[in-house]
């Protein structure tokens, strides 16, 4: 979880905002994470919880990552 709220506000845009929604149903909850950064190219989405994998180009990062991003 922590992850997920850290890259959502390091990967938005500037004086944006990240909304977090926490529903339950039953037994279980869900947690939506809306941020307003570019987002997750649709043909990565199914891998976002793979190691050291990424969606952007490693020479234009401007923030230090570690590949492991929502992995762990």
């Amino acid at each position: 979880m922590a992850n997920l709220l850290s890259n959502a506000a390091k990967f938005s845009f500037e004086d944006s905002t990240v909304n977090v929604e926490i529903k339950q149903n039953s037994n279980r909850v869900c947690v939506a994470v809306t941020d307003q950064g570019s987002g997750i190219p649709e043909d990565f989405q199914d891998k976002i919880f793979d190691k050291f994998g990424w969606a952007i180009n490693t020479d234009d990062r401007q923030h230090e990552v570690t590949g492991l991003g929502l992995a762990i």
